[in-house]
């Protein structure tokens, strides 16, 4: 049995072919379909994802430019729900925190780290800002542990948030379990861009708060499934797909289904018995560094 298979993968946006090597044992424990992300350089300069099946055979292929799930049946919040000085505070958010902050805020808080923003002490007048939004915005889904402190407050006491992730007005301080990887938060940075984007104030907000239910419930849902996997099971992350899809009517793109899992291992704790491609990635990234 070959150690590795060489495979033609051809991209989806520019239609360019190249044969890669993929290792064959990681494909083999698939129970069906294993999925690639293919990074950039490796193929040309875009990165999209390939499923393969058992044979090596591609099966089809998907853009990263992932879309949100849209077939749930959680609803909305109404626009009679909300508050004008609700809609004052998140009108205040836009205009005076960086969409980068933001996205560094909803990292913490879903993977359940204590975080600290600093914000700088001419800018005292966001701090209740900042923490009635964040409020509004995880009411009955995710416990948080946020402070907000002003540059010269923090200072003083920096030594208590040691074991903090630390959010700098204009870059990340502190990241000890290094949580804060670019490339790894797709999911916050498109939920947040869309809310910036919304020229809406009120469709802005409803949408960011259900987006963030959403991955609530996902992951949720997610739990049930692995809770009644039989003693010893596991599952791959494609047949995993599947079963959400019977379930719940979920049709989760596979990377946004990569995030879910993140959030039920680091926020919920739960042990996660599903099986990816992750050291075809880690093979991948290294031919394309």
């Amino acid at each position: 049995m070959n150690v590795s298979e060489h495979v033609v993968i051809k991209c989806p946006i520019c239609h360019i072919e190249k044969a890669i090597e993929i290792p064959s044992k990681l494909v083999n424990k698939a129970s069906h379909l294993t999925s690639v992300l293919i990074p950039k350089s490796i193929v040309c300069e875009h990165t999209f994802h390939a499923f393969v099946d058992k044979s090596f055979a591609v099966r089809g292929y998907q853009k990263t430019d992932f879309e949100l799930p849209s077939n749930l049946q959680e609803e909305k919040i109404q626009k009679t729900a909300l508050l004008e000085s609700e809609l004052n505070d998140f009108e205040n958010l836009k205009w005076n925190i960086s969409p980068e902050n933001l996205k560094y805020i909803f990292r913490g808080i879903m993977f359940n780290k204590p975080t600290v923003f600093i914000i700088p002490d001419s800018r005292n007048d966001l701090k209740g800002v900042i923490e009635r939004a964040i409020n509004f915005l995880f009411n009955d889904t995710f416990k948080h542990n946020l402070t907000i402190l002003l540059k010269s407050n923090y200072k003083k006491i920096k030594n208590d948030f040691k074991n903090y992730v630390v959010i700098g007005w204009k870059k990340i301080l502190r990241d000890k379990d290094k949580i804060m990887n670019e490339k790894d938060m797709e999911v916050e940075e498109k939920i947040v861009r869309e809310f910036f984007r919304n020229a809406s104030k009120i469709d802005a907000i409803i949408n960011l708060e259900f987006e963030i239910r959403n991955i609530y419930k996902i992951s949720s849902n997610v739990i049930d499934i692995i809770e009644n996997l039989k003693k010893g099971e596991d599952i791959d992350i494609m047949n995993l797909r599947e079963r959400l899809n019977e379930r719940f009517s979920l049709d989760l793109d596979i990377q946004y289904l990569r995030y879910i899992l993140s959030i039920v291992r680091y926020y919920f704790k739960v042990y996660v018995p599903v099986n990816d491609s992750n050291e075809i990635q880690e093979f991948l990234d290294i031919l394309s560094s």
